[in-house]
């Protein structure tokens, strides 16, 4: 009997705690449940409609997780030696070596249903029931039940596929040099490797930004800094920057963007003007990312982008760069998509990284919009409700980038080569829910 229904993001699965006949709980045995209440619920206010269907069920062990059990294990063993009794949550978890008091029920444990077999979003089972067939109040034990029929409102969901996983597999991420708070997370859960993009706001010191990168590089992640042109003053500035990020922080990539400033420090307002310089490969350089915008730029018109794009990908060609696109965030992925298609339209094959807001505050999130100028994905968001509701508070991308990552999926020619989020400040939050679906 399936008495609680959760979901485990460690195992990417949604969980019940259950009981079965002692005699069938054999490991690996398959047996049938009957999922669902009589007569489509009961009087329980909390139970919503549903259609009853029967399920197939795998037995396996408790707790779910091996890496569990064993923590369990050891702690029994340890609480053992010590000759203080164990904590109840250790017997609660799954079954333990243990004698327990005879008037003490065998407690349930965590199943689970492999999200992969369903063909509908599994949080709409929450609410519902599942009683095990046959079952007796007498022997209870814990059991694993994998979910392989469907269930009714079936359709497929992409992000319980492979299309996410694969998608979110090289993520990258974004900070700045004066939030100490992600930087120093970053060193600690970030996996090794990871793309590190440091932005330089226009109030940023160099020494910061170049500190920030080296400590980066030497905790073995891969600093990208923004090399904005409104924040330097002329080359002499940018070969001092650039032989600065090469000496301290082995820089071998970077993002090169025009900038916030309403007024140039000096003498370059563009990335066109920097790339144009020719500097870049002479110190290490190796790859640039250059900004793009789905919904177009508050201040720049839509054919002005499209040129200077395409003069500077004939400049990294000429220098021997490697570029990647990366796009400003949306929250519509209609846009994130028509774009894609419209660069191979024009014959561009470099990789498109898409730009997404991880989850943060909504009152920030909503400021950083309105500052770069994704007009239509706020405006999306003002005529659907529930939607701006989820997106705006904190929760995570899932809805946007299941569908980025099925019409990637669909049109490999459309070159979406990864994800990249602006933290805004939250980074922890980020790198959970990405290491959750893509690692």
């Amino acid at each position: 009997m399936s008495t609680f229904v959760g979901y485990s993001a460690n195992e990417a699965k949604f969980l019940s705690l259950a009981m079965m006949n002692l005699e069938d709980a054999e490991i690996g045995a398959e047996l049938t449940l009957t999922w669902g209440e009589t007569d489509g619920g009961s009087r329980k206010p909390q139970v919503e409609r549903h259609r009853q269907t029967e399920v197939r069920v795998t037995v396996a062990p408790a707790s779910y997780a091996e890496a569990v059990r064993k923590m369990k294990y050891a702690a029994v063993a340890s609480a053992t030696r010590a000759g203080r009794p164990p904590s109840p949550g250790l017997i609660r978890g799954g079954p333990l070596p243990l004698r327990r008091r005879r008037r003490r029920r065998p407690r349930a444990t965590w199943s689970s249903i492999d999200i992969k077999d369903l063909k509908a979003p599994v949080f709409a089972c929450r609410k519902y029931c599942a009683r095990a067939v046959p079952a007796s109040p007498r022997q209870k034990v814990e059991f694993q039940m994998r979910f392989e029929t469907d269930v009714q409102g079936a359709a497929d969901h992409g992000a319980y596929t492979g299309a996410l996983k694969t998608l979110l597999g090289g993520y990258s991420v974004e900070l700045t040099a004066a939030d100490k708070r992600s930087v120093d997370l970053a060193l600690d859960i970030l996996p090794k490797g990871t793309e590190v993009f440091v932005a330089a706001l226009p109030n940023s010191k160099v020494a910061d930004v170049v500190a920030t990168a080296a400590r980066l590089r030497r905790a073995g992640l891969t600093p990208v800094p923004h090399i904005v042109a409104r924040n330097i003053t002329d080359q002499r500035a940018l070969r001092s920057l650039l032989a600065q990020f090469a000496a301290e922080a082995d820089i071998d990539r970077c993002l090169a963007i025009g900038g916030d400033r309403d007024r140039p420090a000096g003498e370059y307002s563009s990335s066109l003007q920097l790339l144009q310089t020719g500097l870049m490969h002479q110190f290490g350089i190796r790859e640039i990312f250059i900004a793009c915008y789905p919904e177009g730029h508050p201040k720049i018109a839509d054919e002005c982008l499209k040129d200077t794009r395409s003069r500077k990908l004939a400049i990294a060609a000429r220098d021997g760069l490697k570029v990647t696109l990366l796009s400003q965030f949306c929250f519509d992925a209609n846009p994130i998509v028509r774009f894609a298609e419209t660069i191979r339209q024009e014959s561009v094959t470099a990789p498109y990284r898409v730009g997404v807001a991880g989850p943060t505050n909504r009152a920030l999130l909503l400021k950083f919009a309105l500052i770069c100028g994704v007009g239509n994905s706020v405006r999306l968001l003002k005529g659907h409700g529930d939607l701006a509701a989820k997106t705006l508070s904190g929760e995570t991308p899932e809805a946007l980038l299941t569908e980025v990552a099925d019409a990637a999926a669909a049109n490999p020619a459309l070159g979406i080569s990864g994800i990249h989020f602006f933290t805004f400040g939250s980074l922890a939050k980020s790198v959970q829910w990405a290491e959750q679906y893509g690692r």
